[in-house]
């Protein structure tokens, strides 16, 4: 087991341990539990992420250096937010009907009126 990255915090190391497992390198974090110690350990041992397998040291360099230039950007294939889709459509029909409903029952009121028998 060999320290491949020093990691700023142990969510950061975290994050570059489950890159490396995605692409099939066997890594673990180490350190985290230490956090507890601020002030009293180096904070470069908090969060490191160690290769089980030194087989895979180049590989892992390279996809650790990719994540520092910035390069694990993702593809924009996800539906668009909600500022860029366009306003639903309000459909007319319920409106029609409400003010259908308000003149049908002002006209029965008023028929009924009319049929009552005065007193």
């Amino acid at each position: 087991m060999i320290i491949i990255y020093r990691a700023a915090d142990a969510i950061e190391a975290n994050l570059i341990c489950g890159m490396l497992r995605a692409e099939g390198i066997e890594a673990s974090v180490g350190g985290h539990h230490q956090q507890s110690g601020v002030g009293e350990l180096a904070p470069q041992d908090f969060a490191v992420v160690y290769l089980l397998d030194e087989r895979d040291r180049l590989l892992a360099r390279e996809l650790i250096e990719a994540y520092e230039r910035g390069d694990q950007a993702l593809e924009d294939d996800s539906e668009p937010v909600a500022d860029e889709m366009p306003p639903p459509e309000k459909p007319a029909l319920p409106k029609a009907v409400a003010w259908l409903l308000v003149i049908g029952l002002l006209l029965l009121f008023f028929i009924v009126g009319l049929m009552r028998e005065p007193q």
